[in-house]
């Protein structure tokens, strides 16, 4: 970049240098100015991305796809040895009953359904949490009943 010496009324060449020299200080000054705005602006930008969030948001359907595998998996069987190997689900929907293995399966798609940033819908459920082993599989203990056991003789 050329700088043109300043122009004075009475045209001095001292006069013509400091003009000079001081135009050039103040290029550089700019220059550096922007470069630190721009800098500033760059970093704002990365800590902006950290505190909120710059993850890819999953769309409806690739959320409504990771609710039906889980769905899929939590409507199936669950077989099982003992009591050990039941426990109730945490999602999606209401609790139901899942052996081990299927309980972790299904929390893998959880995590992904919660990176994605998906939304749960509501559900109101009954609080029937308690789970055991009945003839190989994972069922929900039936509630205590006050009365006499009927077996239909």
């Amino acid at each position: 970049m050329r700088l043109s010496p300043c122009r004075i009324g009475a045209n001095l060449r001292y006069a013509s240098v400091v003009c000079w020299v001081s135009r050039a200080v103040v290029a550089v000054a700019m220059g550096a100015l922007l470069i630190g705005v721009a800098c500033l602006g760059v970093a704002c930008l990365g800590v902006a991305c950290l505190g909120v969030g710059c993850r890819d948001r999953l769309s409806e359907a690739a959320c409504s796809g990771l609710r039906s595998e889980a769905f899929d998996i939590v409507n199936g069987v669950h077989p099982c040895k003992d009591d050990a190997d039941c426990l109730p689900s945490e999602w999606p929907g209401c609790a139901k009953p899942l052996n081990i293995d299927d309980h972790r399966r299904i929390a893998a798609i959880k995590a992904k359904f919660d990176q994605g940033q998906c939304q749960e819908p509501a559900a109101s459920c009954r609080d029937l949490t308690e789970v055991h082993c009945d003839r190989n599989f994972c069922v929900f203990r039936p509630p205590a009943t006050g009365g006499s056991k009927d077996d239909g003789r």
